[in-house]
């Protein structure tokens, strides 16, 4: 046999191994890398300018991002830190957010960050080897609409036909939640006019900006809020300038039904006895994120006999919301812990006695069992005397809105008053 045979036969194992790597072995998870831009899309000098843009898909985290792109650990660091100074929280970058890295050569020299649904980016510059974090605005346009929706089947259904997304129910029941029982009070014909914005941002899809006006009009329940705001104060207010927001959440997840109401006596499914049932049982899925009913503190997390994996918050006023059965925690949930209210503090479950996922919730006021529903839930402060003239000139300017809504004539006066104001 030759000796180039031989030579051959030996090296074939290596360049095997060098193919299954290729083959086999991912690239960083959760990374989507853009074709790179040569530097004319920059108007810069230098041979061996060009970038690559990251977009943040589920896992990702500011670290492995640079980490693709090159960087080095304790170099990111020294961003992360930048980016704190300023108030800006790298791990909180959410799904989308999308990084551009610049290269003069192997080396970066500018990172920007772009978060969706902000008015500008923030970009992070090497000069003279040393950091420096600077906001930079991006073009955007607004416009407004005032559109009536009819309930046939389902408010996400009433929404589509009439040609809006998702999202717009999701901010409607965000605003109308204080008041409205989305489970409960929906009725067929119920009707929703809304008065929203919708923003263009350079490089963008159309997205949703604020809902200015609400009127919820439905056969077992109305509902109207409005949205004021200045350099002092903002928010939902009723047409008396009352605070739309409560202290607390009516429930503290979604659920399909009530399984099991607050009683004095009921009979233990598990146990098989007689005994009180100081709070109200949510039957959900497995999973259902469960949202803390309000501000307050983590006064207990951890296993509590037949309660399971349970959760107890501290709120002010001496209210205590407890969250039974849990099948896991929220993320950083541990005793201490600040929560703010529609913080996920858990999720559902079926730990400890139960016969199936659901959350067994309860309150306390001062010590002593409450009906959570029945339980008192103070609205927020109203609106500051002071305001209140503005506050009238500007509902005496939105209300008309809805008289006619759907003319051509109303659209055109929507745009003239908010162009007004914006100018």
């Amino acid at each position: 046999m030759k000796k180039d045979s031989l030579f051959f036969i030996f090296l074939l194992p290596f360049f095997l191994a060098i193919v299954i790597l290729v083959i086999i072995v991912p690239p960083l998870p959760a990374l989507q890398k853009k074709d790179a831009h040569t530097q004319d899309n920059f108007h810069m000098n230098g041979d061996n300018i060009n970038s690559k843009t990251y977009t943040f898909t589920r896992g990702d985290s500011f670290f492995n991002v640079m980490h693709a792109a090159g960087m080095q650990a304790g170099e990111t660091l020294k961003l992360v830190n930048l980016m704190k100074k300023n108030k800006l929280r790298a791990s909180s970058f959410p799904v989308g957010t999308e990084i551009s890295v610049l290269f003069d050569g192997e080396d970066i020299f500018s990172v920007d960050v772009f978060i969706n649904r902000r008015d500008s980016f923030f970009s992070l510059s090497k000069e003279e080897g040393k950091w420096e974090l600077s906001s930079v605005p991006i073009p955007v346009l607004r416009s407004y609409h005032i559109k009536e929706f009819t309930i046939s089947s389902s408010l996400f259904g009433a929404i589509k036909t009439g040609g809006e997304s998702d999202r717009l129910v999701f901010m409607i029941i965000n605003v109308l939640k204080w008041d409205i029982d989305f489970f409960k009070d929906v009725r067929k014909n119920d009707k929703i006019q809304v008065l929203f914005e919708k923003i263009k941002r350079a490089g963008a899809k159309v997205d949703y900006g604020k809902i200015v006006a609400i009127k919820y009009l439905g056969a077992s329940i109305s509902s109207e809020a409005f949205y004021f705001t200045n350099n002092k104060i903002s928010g939902y207010f009723d047409r008396k300038g009352n605070n739309k927001k409560k202290s607390f959440l009516k429930y503290p997840l979604k659920f399909t039904r009530i399984s099991s109401n607050y009683s004095g006596r009921r009979f233990h499914p598990v146990l098989k006895v007689y005994r009180p049932h100081h709070g109200i049982d949510y039957a959900a899925p497995t999973g259902t994120p469960i949202y803390s009913i309000g501000d307050g503190v983590i006064k207990k997390k951890g296993w509590y006999g037949g309660a399971g994996r349970h959760v107890t918050v501290r709120h002010a006023n001496g209210y205590e919301s407890i969250y039974n059965h849990l099948s896991k925690y929220g993320r950083g949930i541990k005793v201490g812990t600040r929560v703010s209210m529609g913080r996920i503090i858990g999720y559902v479950g079926s730990s400890g006695l139960a016969t199936g996922p659901h959350l067994d919730f309860r309150v306390k006021k001062n010590g002593r069992w409450i009906n959570p529903l029945k339980m008192r839930r103070p609205a927020g402060k109203p609106l500051p005397r002071k305001y209140k003239n503005d506050y009238k000139q500007f509902l005496s300017e939105i209300t008309p809105l809805f008289e006619n809504i759907g003319k051509k004539e109303t659209d055109k006066e929507v745009e003239k008053i908010f162009s007004e104001n914006e100018s």
